[in-house]
């Protein structure tokens, strides 16, 4: 039976809670923490939203490519339908950065994947891969607006270093209150579309990403 993107789109959402309890867990009783501790924390959240969103873009890429079906029961045509995994995510990371596919081949190891969650690869690889479903995800994807700096969060926590704080610093002047000791106070920032925390904009924007990507 084929794989629904439903099914990527629920885990995800499940995912997405889980980390919200556990962020506001940490509103609770981060004013009693040491800053390594809170720190440590923020880390583990942003690293693991990132990760979470990134799992859900290759699934329903990969759904997409081997005939699976949308939320709706439509099912997916793909002209590599056929291929292996190891072949789909060669073409994949082929057209994440803009080279030839013409020999196809298994990918040589899972570090060769590209960053699915990275909205300009994605993008490349929903237009180049031709599921029949990739205007609906293509519509998904372009609802994306702060999510580019939840990667940019996470990367700076992740690689601390001049480059890499350098590019959150430039994302400041889209939010208000941004103070920032540690990439990941960039959590705290407010948004001024909701006049929340970053950290829930985050979120909703990949739910309904999410949804929209799966409808």
């Amino acid at each position: 039976m084929p794989t629904s993107l439903s099914v990527h789109h629920h885990k995800l959402s499940s995912q997405l809670r889980t980390l919200s309890r556990g962020f506001n867990r940490h509103l609770m009783v981060m004013n009693d923490q040491r800053m390594l501790d809170k720190t440590a924390i923020r880390e583990g959240l942003v690293s693991s939203l990132w990760q979470s969103w990134c799992r859900f873009v290759r699934a329903a890429i990969l759904t997409s490519s081997t005939g699976g079906t949308t939320a709706a029961g439509v099912v997916i045509h793909n002209p590599y339908i056929g291929h292996t995994e190891a072949e789909l995510l060669f073409i994949a990371r082929q057209l994440s950065t803009g080279s030839s596919i013409r020999n196809i081949r298994p990918i040589a190891g899972g570090h060769l994947e590209p960053t699915w969650g990275d909205i300009s690869k994605a993008i490349s690889i929903v237009n180049g891969i031709g599921s029949s479903n990739s205007s609906q995800m293509l519509s998904g994807l372009s609802i994306a607006s702060t999510v580019r700096d939840l990667q940019t969060c996470r990367n700076a926590t992740a690689h601390i270093g001049s480059y890499q704080i350098g590019l959150l610093n430039a994302a400041r002047v889209r939010y208000i209150h941004t103070r920032i000791a540690h990439p990941t106070d960039a959590c705290f920032w407010i948004d001024p579309m909701t006049d929340g925390y970053l950290w829930d904009t985050w979120l909703d924007e990949i739910e309904l990403m999410a949804r929209n990507i799966c409808a």
